[in-house]
Formats: C-alpha cells, sequence, structure tokens
C-alpha cells in the first residue's frame, strides 16, 4: 500500500519543481512594454516577442525603431489605445512599417 502513496507523493512532488521551475523563467520587460511572451534566455536576459512581429528583443537593449513603429501600428489597429482630444486629423494613412529579421526596415513603394 505505501508504493502507490509514494509514486503519488513523487509524481506530485516532480509537478510541482516542473511548475517552480517554469515560473522563474518568466519574467517582465519594464523599458519594452510593447512586448509580449517574455523569458529568460540562456543568457538569464529578458527576452520578448515584439507586437505585430515575431522579432523578438532583449528587455535590456533597445528596441529598433522599426519594431517600436510596427508594435505602436498594431496598437492602434487594435483600438486599444484612445485618441486624445485635439489630436490632428491625419487621413493620408499612418506608415505602417515591415521589419526584417533583425528589426530593421524593409523598402517598401507606397503610392
Amino acid at each position: 500500500m505505501a508504493g502507490p502513496q509514494a509514486l503519488a507523493f513523487g509524481l506530485l512532488l516532480a509537478v510541482v519543481t516542473a511548475t517552480l521551475a517554469a515560473a522563474q523563467r518568466d519574467c517582465v520587460c519594464d523599458n519594452y512594454k510593447l512586448a509580449t511572451s517574455c523569458s529568460l534566455n540562456e543568457y538569464g536576459e529578458c527576452q520578448c516577442t515584439s507586437y505585430g512581429t515575431q522579432n523578438t528583443v532583449i528587455c535590456s537593449k533597445l528596441a529598433s525603431k522599426c519594431l517600436a513603429m510596427k508594435a505602436e501600428m498594431t496598437h492602434s489597429k487594435s483600438g486599444r489605445r484612445i485618441k486624445p482630444e485635439g489630436a490632428i486629423q491625419n487621413n493620408d494613412g499612418l506608415y505602417d512599417p515591415d521589419c526584417d529579421e533583425q528589426g530593421l526596415f524593409k523598402a517598401k513603394q507606397c503610392n
């Protein structure tokens, strides 16, 4: 009878250990708020995915201008940000950049 109880306890201990290990790998990106899915990489740095792209950013370093603009466009399109009162109306469209794998601007023809 002690065998199944010991096995159940061992399984419970393994699940708790795995849960705690996964919780310790999560982090919060304080320098770059336009990111999601943050976790610690193999070097112990907080690494997140930038909104609007699949590019990763290291939170202790500056994100590229292209990734920041893309994330802001993704937010403004989803309607999460309220337009300030008295804001200038821009009807010619906002620039929605295309970023390459390194987060740099890709050339884009706008007509």
